[in-house]
């Protein structure tokens, strides 16, 4: 839907609530999708990380 599309928005939420099993099947797919997505806790490892070969004082080669 266009953005900023309030009416776009509205008949869409609208057709939602009309039909649940347009729902449940939406869920469904957000649900699988989102199994696939890392956890907070691989995220924050993630992070911690990038934190860590940031933090490393830059060898000899690198500076020359």
């Amino acid at each position: 839907m266009p953005y900023g599309d309030a009416g776009a928005l509205a008949g869409a939420v609208a057709r939602l609530l009309a039909d649940p099993g347009h729902r449940e099947r939406l869920a469904g797919a957000g649900l699988r999708q989102a199994a696939g997505w890392p956890t907070e806790e691989d995220t924050v490892a993630h992070v911690l990380c990038v934190y860590d070969e940031l933090a490393q004082p830059l060898s000899a080669a690198v500076r020359a």
